[in-house]
């Protein structure tokens, strides 16, 4: 295989991986077994595997092999974020429903078992375990507490644990305190989902702005330039390519900083 057509397919793998959004993690997460959405990344853990085997036998300098590894990693770890937040994005969805169902069962008047085991219906990631404490007269709270902390995005799940606490303690009606907590819940959902959409643009341009610099190898072969021998077999080559991967890089993640701390202010 000759050194234009290995670095073209790299190129047109790289490129696509990048600007193709990822898919959800599932329809619907009440279909998803305990743990999916911890468990994504094998999905994409070829793609860069692929890539190190072309990097291995193209017939290219050290320098760009490193590079092809380097974007290799940068494209899994893309990957693995994008999936990541689509998760995220899903629980809280599954979140939002779940609370609703909760809330308008215990509203209509049915006793909390019932309500919790209608809520795992929705969601059984989220509230099947604490459906079955209260099931056999257990205490949910410490359950829905650490689930709330252990699943991200499903950090309302706290906010029900304090309710049912109160609940319990001070023999309150869980019905009202339920239903302020579904406000809540719909209140940090509403609020994730404007940032999510004030933040797209945002990562849409990086990935395009990440892969342009590939759109220079046929504007090299169209001006008569071997640009791919030159990026992989000379010494400057090699070093402009290396430069080139890692300023990527840190672009990438400069803008992955600046939107985690404008969810985080968002919050």
């Amino acid at each position: 295989m000759s050194v234009p057509a290995v670095a073209a397919a790299s190129a047109l793998v790289l490129g696509l991986l990048v600007l193709v959004p990822p898919r959800s993690p599932g329809a619907r997460l009440r279909r998803l077994p305990r743990g999916h959405v911890a468990r994504v990344w094998p999905r994409v853990a070829p793609v860069p595997v692929a890539l190190l085997l072309v990097a291995a036998l193209a017939p290219v300098g050290m320098g760009a092999r490193v590079a092809v590894v380097a974007a290799a990693m940068l494209v899994h770890v893309d990957a693995r974020r994008r999936r990541r937040r689509a998760g995220v994005e899903r629980v809280r969805d599954c979140l939002d429903e779940a609370v609703s169902v909760l809330a308008a069962e215990l509203s209509a008047g049915r006793f909390p078992p019932a309500a919790a085991e209608s809520a795992a219906a929705v969601a059984p990631l989220l509230f099947a375990e604490a459906a079955g404490m209260v099931r056999v007269g257990g205490d949910p709270v410490p359950v829905l507490r650490a689930g709330g902390h252990r699943v991200p995005g499903a950090s309302g799940l706290v906010d029900v644990a304090a309710a049912w606490q109160v609940a319990q303690r001070t023999g309150a009606p869980l019905a009202p305190v339920m239903e302020r907590v579904r406000a809540s819940v719909a209140a940090d959902l509403a609020t994730a989902q404007e940032a999510a959409e004030q933040l797209a643009p945002v990562h849409a341009t990086a990935r395009v702005l990440a892969v342009l610099p590939l759109a220079g190898i046929p504007v090299g072969w169209a001006l008569g330039v071997d640009t791919v021998s030159a990026l992989t077999t000379t010494a400057w080559g090699q070093a402009c390519l290396l430069a080139a991967v890692g300023a990527v890089g840190l672009g990438l993640a400069w803008v992955e900083i600046i939107a985690r701390r404008a969810e985080a202010g968002a919050r």
